[in-house]
């Protein structure tokens, strides 16, 4: 019998506490999926996932009568949620699929490890484990979690057909967890449904897109993308490879997708944000990286005026991108930091109640005044406080009247 080498998780009460409700001690539930792999690897376990041969009505009423807190999350797919101690488990009854359209399956109910796992994506995926740290292993997923080999349970193109966006999946674990070559076989099935990508939700490829985008191995995994014309069922033209892996590299540990996703995409922003269904925070920060155009310039004074028109957006980020598409920001990015570190952005000291109360009359004149100090305020590096920008107005508006 094998046996997970990171267990510390197992000993935490609430675990310790939830299993021994709903498994009673007759291997009646399983830790199941990537908390399984995480622990053979020896990493954090974040997410815990439980799989169950009671049926969710019966997991409801073992968790309830323990006063444990249970919302029915996914009951139509036979899942609940179960919440103790800021710890949010997802407990699934073992099931099997009648049938898949790529999009949505409909399931019934088992008792079988082995048609559980069956269903699942990848071998990685389909391993159970109880509670004192033993691994179950119905399709050999073990070995493929020891190899860093990401393949289909069973026949890849079923699998794909079942759900479409394991495609992308796919690639996204073989960023995360792949070491050996890719398996020839999956890619193949994901290259052979790629068009059937388009059939998905936007939300649902955003979710896999963009963590394909933030893992480590991102480059080898867009790579392999690109090369098979998975990318480019979903966004046209080509991907910038070359300038994505100059951007990760200026990044550093400070990775944002919308910023890897503008250097990456050479489709129009507009197309990009309707087929991710992008919110309008990220369409607008999309837009600002992909769209905004700004001079080289290494003056401090034009760099902090550049700061102030951009407070509401990222120029760090917007020079991270420019620098990864064209060198000749470095020394201008390198300042930007500089001053980043060292000042603050100020705010405007005057409001247009500011000007009435000098007796300038409301209009769109107030609206016209303020632009006009504003800019002489600018142009002065932001030394001048309220009083003078006052004083300025008086000057040249209310004494002048």
């Amino acid at each position: 019998m094998r046996v997970a080498s990171n267990r510390d998780w197992l000993n935490k009460a609430s675990v310790k506490s939830l299993i021994q409700i709903i498994d009673a001690g007759n291997n009646q539930s399983r830790f199941v999926g990537g908390c399984v792999r995480d622990s053979i690897l020896g990493r954090p376990v974040l997410d815990i996932d439980i799989a169950t041969r009671h049926s969710p009505d019966k997991i409801i009423q073992l968790l309830s009568s323990s006063n444990i807190i249970v919302r029915p999350t996914g009951i139509k797919h036979g899942t609940v949620s179960a919440f103790l101690d800021d710890q949010v488990f997802e407990i699934t009854s073992l099931r099997r699929d009648l049938k898949s359209d790529g999009r949505h399956a409909e399931i019934a109910f088992t008792d079988s490890w082995a048609e559980d796992a069956a269903r699942r994506d990848f071998t990685m995926n389909a391993l159970f484990m109880d509670k004192h740290g033993n691994i179950f292993d119905p399709v050999g997923g073990y070995k493929d979690v020891i190899r860093g080999r990401v393949c289909f349970v069973g026949d890849a193109s079923r699998r794909i057909q079942e759900d479409f966006l394991r495609i992308l999946r796919f690639f996204r674990f073989y960023a995360y967890f792949g070491q050996e070559q890719i398996d020839r076989d999956g890619l193949a099935a994901c290259k052979k449904f790629a068009g059937e990508l388009k059939a998905l939700s936007g939300e649902r490829i955003q979710s896999e897109l963009f963590k394909i985008i933030l893992s480590t191995n991102a480059f080898t995994a867009l790579n392999k993308m690109s090369e098979n014309k998975i990318m480019s069922k979903i966004f046209p033209g080509r991907l910038r490879m070359s300038e994505f892996s100059r951007l990760v590299f200026l990044e550093g540990a400070d990775s944002d997708p919308i910023r890897r996703l503008a250097i990456l995409l050479t489709t129009p922003t507009e197309k990009v944000i309707e087929t991710l269904k992008l919110s309008n925070r990220m369409a607008d920060h999309l837009t600002f990286y992909c769209e905004k155009e700004i001079d080289v310039s290494e003056e401090p004074k034009e760099i902090k005026r550049l700061f102030y028109e951009m407070r509401k957006m990222d120029l760090l980020g917007l020079l991270l991108i420019k620098t990864a598409l064209n060198p000749k920001y470095k020394n201008m990015r390198d300042m930007a930091n500089t001053i980043a570190l060292n000042w603050s952005v100020p705010t405007f000291p005057l409001r247009g109640v500011d000007l009435l109360r000098l007796g300038i009359k409301p209009g769109i004149e107030v609206g016209d005044i303020l632009m006009k100090v504003e800019h002489w305020w600018i142009l002065s590096e932001f030394k001048y406080n309220k009083e003078d920008c006052l004083n300025w107005v008086k000057d040249h508006y209310v004494n002048e009247s």
